[in-house]
């Protein structure tokens, strides 16, 4: 059945930090199927493939109520898989219907590094068709995020003040190739084009991978916009001081209709107005009388909020937003932090500890 797959060329690729085991694997396909009807329609873990890749992969299916109709007497049945390609020092991860993935496997990787993502697929011909930006200051009242469309970007759009800028997310077009879209933050890569047998996709990998292990830093447009802090250089030497939330990804999938449902305790939760309240830029407190040093994120709505400071990066840890369950409009569940965290869906600003 393997063969009988066609995949659209898109991934989320990532650094490999640590080995990722058969039972690991196992265990993974069982609590993201959680709920299926029936068995696997098909499940190969840790698949050799030319000598050059390990793949895993399980297809299910679910039953569920339309989220269209309050009632239990019709059900639609959706088709879920994951796949997990091991090629050299990278996994690479093609999913469709799948919820709680991030937590199980967050120990095992690591985004690819921004500025390889922006810049691996830039020529001197290239077209930035498409771009999707946030401000970097985070004062109340600035413009926080920007959208910009044209056939080259390059040609039409001014750079002045762009340096306090970070783009998030990158459509591009280089002559006699497809499309390439990019979401930064999410180290996920998707070329626009015909859907491909696993063959092929596996080919696709392999040459992704090759070009992030082949890139050399150079210079290009993306160098008028500002960059990520390196976590592990700085976050000695400076202190979390700000917090903002961008809402406006999360808002944007509502207005979209890809949020079909939000609840809190068991009850439906109107997001909209939830998330406002935290629209505001929020101070940092750190709170240093334990022996760990704990940065609170001041706020009338959620004693609990704050930074985790982990080995290579920063995320939100909240009891609250822990507790709102998002349902997409495929079925796929998660709590709204997980989602905050996934589309980094924050921007921190930094005092100097010196």
């Amino acid at each position: 059945m393997i063969d009988d797959l066609i995949l659209t060329e898109n991934a989320y690729f990532y650094n490999k930090t640590r080995h990722i085991s058969k039972t690991k694997i196992n265990n993974l396909f069982l609590k993201v199927s959680k709920g299926r009807s029936g068995k696997f329609i098909l499940k190969k873990v840790k698949e050799v493939h030319n000598q050059e890749f390990v793949y895993s992969i399980c297809i299910f299916k679910n039953e569920d109520t339309p989220n269209f109709i309050n009632s239990n007497v019709l059900k639609e049945v959706k088709f879920s898989y994951l796949l997990i390609v091991e090629h050299k020092n990278f996994i690479v991860i093609n999913k469709k219907l799948i919820s709680g993935l991030d937590k199980e496997i967050e120990h095992y990787i690591e985004n690819i590094d921004y500025n390889t993502i922006s810049k691996m697929f830039l020529s001197d011909s290239t077209n930035f068709e498409k771009m999707t930006m946030y401000n970097m200051d985070i004062s109340n009242n600035v413009i926080r995020r920007k959208n910009v469309e044209a056939n080259n970007l390059k040609e039409s759009s001014s750079t002045l003040g762009s340096s306090k800028y970070m783009v998030n997310q990158l459509r591009l077009s280089n002559v006699g190739e497809n499309k390439i879209s990019l979401s930064l933050n999410l180290s996920k890569i998707n070329q626009l084009g015909k859907k491909v047998n696993i063959d092929n996709y596996l080919i696709w990998v392999r040459d992704i991978c090759i070009r992030i292990e082949n890139f050399t830093d150079h210079h290009s447009y993306m160098d008028n916009f500002s960059l990520p802090l390196s976590f592990e250089e700085n976050i000695d030497n400076h202190i979390p001081s700000g917090f903002l939330f961008l809402t406006s990804d999360i808002l944007l999938m509502l207005e979209n209709q890809k949020i079909h449902s939000v609840d809190f305790d068991g009850k439906n939760l109107n997001l909209q107005k939830f998330i406002t309240r935290y629209q505001k830029t929020l101070e940092i407190k750190q709170d240093s009388s334990g022996n760990n040093i704990i940065y609170f994120i001041e706020n009338k709505f959620d004693k609990t909020l704050r930074l985790k400071i982990n080995k290579t990066s920063i995320s939100l840890h909240s009891k609250i937003l822990n507790k709102v369950i998002v349902t997409y409009d495929t079925g796929e569940k998660t709590t709204l932090l997980s989602l905050i965290n996934k589309l980094n869906a924050f921007i921190i600003s930094f005092d100097n500890a010196e």
